[in-house]
């Protein structure tokens, strides 16, 4: 199994980019609790019941880190 991940973005006047997401199985169905955090940074959020996420991130070349219990955790690039 793995994760399908579809972001948007915007940008907020204190430089940090606002990601805004949809974590989904491999038959588009939505994966609810997947942690999402930022690679080298403790901050993270939980995705809720429709698999949507939504975190700050504190530059365009961050990596997002997305985990679920019995899937393997991947790690996407945002630059």
């Amino acid at each position: 199994m793995f994760f399908s991940l579809v972001t948007t973005s915007t940008f907020a006047q204190t430089g940090n980019k606002k990601i805004s997401g949809k974590i989904v199985n491999q038959t588009s169905e939505p994966l609810v609790g997947a942690i999402v955090r930022i690679k080298g940074n403790t901050k993270g959020v939980i995705t809720n019941t429709q698999g949507q996420f939504s975190i700050q991130t504190p530059n365009d070349k961050s990596t997002l880190q997305i985990s679920m219990i019995g899937y393997k955790d991947l790690e996407v690039n945002l630059n």
